[in-house]
């Protein structure tokens, strides 16, 4: 049985025979950078983190879950995306990193740096058995009219893949325990022409930085917001019944 999470959940409720799971987490990708008032190349956001842990049911009855918020595009400096988490009882089991919004104008003709910030509020640090990274975004260059690409999302079996250019990172490796790939790519940075960013793939992407030529305003586009995936094994109601005779 396997559940799939994409809002916070702050009592998801232990299903009945369901002594153990396997968490896995995405964490929110990073916004790209914008243009306010002068001609200028914004930077691609970081892609989310993965993160993966057993949980073992103990006295409670609940989990807490909080999915990583998407990183908002920036008019300027791209918005920074949240971790994904699980908290048992009082103890954080599980800590999926948000990726660093991209660096947006500050001056006229100017290049936004690279989102490469991992985000691990409200802990320091990414939490479970198998940790991996989002990927680097790319920074924008304005001489060159080219906005940073997004970085791509972790996956179960490697790293995010950084963004080069306004080319995007591709999503990391590896399938969730259900199967599944979910892990989004980042997006693809403007060229020449001047346009807003495009927003990260779900789950976990960067978005990408906007491009301006004149004074006109682009925006970022926004990140791709987090998962949690759930795998679970109900024990049969006859073994239970051996359990408790």
């Amino acid at each position: 049985m396997t559940d799939v999470i994409t809002t916070s959940n702050p009592s998801w409720a232990w299903p009945a025979n369901v002594v153990s799971l396997t968490a896995e987490g995405i964490g929110g990708g990073g916004g790209g950078g914008g243009e306010t008032g002068y001609p200028a190349a914004g930077g691609g956001g970081k892609g989310g983190g993965y993160a993966k842990v057993v949980i073992t049911r103990g006295a409670e009855s609940t989990l807490a879950i909080v999915i990583g918020a998407a990183g908002t595009a920036g008019t300027t400096t791209g918005g920074d995306g949240g971790a994904t988490y699980i908290t048992q009882g009082s103890t954080r089991v599980l800590l999926a990193s948000g990726g660093g919004g991209g660096g947006g104008n500050t001056t006229n003709n100017d290049s936004g740096a690279a989102g490469t910030t991992e985000i691990f509020t409200p802990d320091t640090a990414s939490i479970g058995t198998v940790k991996y990274a989002g990927g680097n975004g790319a920074a924008g260059v304005y001489g060159t009219a080219v906005s940073g690409g997004g970085g791509g999302a972790a996956g179960p079996g490697s790293v995010g893949g950084a963004a080069s250019g306004a080319t995007h990172g591709e999503a990391g490796s590896g399938t969730f325990n259900d199967g599944s790939t979910r892990q989004g790519e980042g997006a693809d940075g403007r060229t020449t022409s001047e346009n807003n960013g495009v927003a990260g793939n779900n789950y976990g992407g960067g978005g990408s930085g906007g491009l301006a030529t004149d004074n006109t305003n682009h925006g970022g586009g926004a990140g791709a917001g987090g998962v949690v995936v759930l795998s679970m094994f109900v024990l049969q109601k006859s073994f239970t019944d051996d359990l408790n005779a």
